[in-house]
């Protein structure tokens, strides 16, 4: 495959972390790339790293933008992209160095608009985990919501996925949502994608971050309520009594998840 692969990777205060991010993408066994770091209003010295990664590759830009989240700095990079595939990285996560070259050679084979790969888990311990599993490839809508639905975090997260450029004609993450954004996204993403496979190998190296306001829990919002009430409602969710029963499912534990937050928020 000879096509521009995009990587987008939304930039936050992540001084310590993001050279380990870029040079892993950079170092790519297939160098047909364009690399954008969106640098979403850091307030430590992330914007001045990527600005040196700019000067000396010229594969890479830099998007210099106020805070706006996640999924502002996602859309921004999407925008300013330019390749027939984009693919998505967190600036505290890094890749193997073939990933790049595997994902779309699987895109072609299985002729599908989303492709994914298990994922390492590495701790501030320097402990690794790789979660590896057989080869999924889901072509219909209905089984594609059901695996999403009924899948962990991992399942509905954008980062690690490569998305063949047409899903973007007219999806873009929901600047709205402060939390539970890739939930909101992957449904949408769902109805509109024709064919999805996620490899059996590990590619993706997923820093398990425990100071970081999601999984530290010090972070309370009820988006994720609103998320999956919208889901629940919709007219495809809502017509299919197993789906209907796996949408609820997920905003009851929603729901447990904002009270445990809550409780805890009122003992600090």
């Amino acid at each position: 495959m000879d096509k521009l692969i995009s990587v987008a990777i939304p930039v936050y205060n992540r001084k310590s972390t993001l050279q380990k991010c870029v040079d892993s993408v950079l170092a790519q066994t297939y160098d047909n790339t364009e690399v954008i770091l969106v640098n979403d209003g850091s307030t430590d010295s992330s914007e001045e790293i990527c600005r040196r990664y700019e000067q000396i590759d010229p594969r890479v830009k830099v998007i210099s933008k106020e805070n706006g989240g996640l999924s502002s700095a996602r859309n921004a990079g999407i925008d300013k992209s330019c390749g027939e595939y984009i693919f998505f990285i967190d600036s505290d996560d890094w890749i193997d160095s073939d990933t790049l070259e595997v994902l779309p050679n699987a895109a072609l084979q299985k002729g599908t608009d989303v492709t994914g790969c298990c994922v390492y888990f590495n701790f501030p311990n320097g402990v690794e985990n790789s979660r590896t599993s057989d080869e999924i490839y889901i072509q219909d809508t209905r089984a594609l919501i059901k695996w999403i639905l009924a899948g962990s975090i991992y399942a509905t997260a954008a980062w690690g996925k490569l998305f063949k450029r047409s899903i973007f004609e007219k999806l873009r993450f929901d600047e709205s949502c402060d939390f539970c954004e890739d939930d909101e996204f992957s449904f949408r993403m769902a109805r509109k994608a024709k064919g999805y496979v996620r490899i059996a190998d590990a590619k993706y190296h997923y820093f398990q971050n425990f100071n970081g306001m999601v999984l530290s829990g010090s972070y309370v919002s009820d988006t994720p309520i609103s998320v999956m009430s919208k889901i629940e409602s919709d007219p495809i969710v809502a017509g299919d009594p197993e789906l209907s029963r796996l949408a609820h499912k997920k905003k009851i534990a929603a729901l447990h998840t904002l009270y445990v937050k809550y409780m805890r928020a009122s003992l600090i």
